[in-house]
C-alpha cells in the first residue's frame, strides 16, 4: 500500500465535504440521478480515506482541520437525511400500498370474493 501524507489526507476530507455539499444541493432540487452519482463518488473517497487515514497521523492544526471538516460533513449529512428519509418513507409506503392493491386485485379477479 502506498502512503499518503497529512496534506493529502486533509485534501480527501475536503473532497468529501465538497461532494456532500453537492449531494445536499442535488437532494434539495430532487435531482436523484445526480445525488446517486455523487453518493458513489463520496463512497469512493471514503474508502480511500479509510485505507490511508490511520497511516497518516495528523497533529496540531491539521488535526483541528480534520475535526472541523468532519463536523461540517456530519452537519451536511444530517441535512441530507432530513430531506431523503421522509422521501424514502413515502416511497416505501407507496410500494406497500401498491403491493396490497395488487394482492387485493388478484384475489378479487380470481373469484375468491
Amino acid at each position: 500500500m502506498s502512503t499518503m501524507n497529512e496534506e493529502q489526507v486533509i485534501h480527501l476530507y475536503e473532497n468529501v465535504k465538497f461532494i456532500t455539499h453537492e449531494m445536499l444541493l442535488a437532494a434539495q432540487m430532487k435531482n436523484w440521478e445526480q445525488f446517486t452519482s455523487l453518493g458513489d463518488q463520496c463512497n469512493q473517497e471514503v474508502k480511500t480515506l479509510k485505507s490511508f487515514d490511520a497511516v497518516a497521523k495528523l497533529t496540531g492544526p491539521l488535526l483541528d482541520k480534520k475535526f472541523e471538516l468532519i463536523q461540517s460533513i456530519l452537519g451536511t449529512d444530517k441535512a441530507i437525511r432530513n430531506i431523503t428519509e421522509p422521501w424514502m418513507q413515502n416511497l416505501e409506503n407507496l410500494m406497500k400500498n401498491t403491493a396490497i392493491s395488487r394482492k387485493l386485485e388478484g384475489t378479487y379477479n380470481s373469484g375468491v370474493l
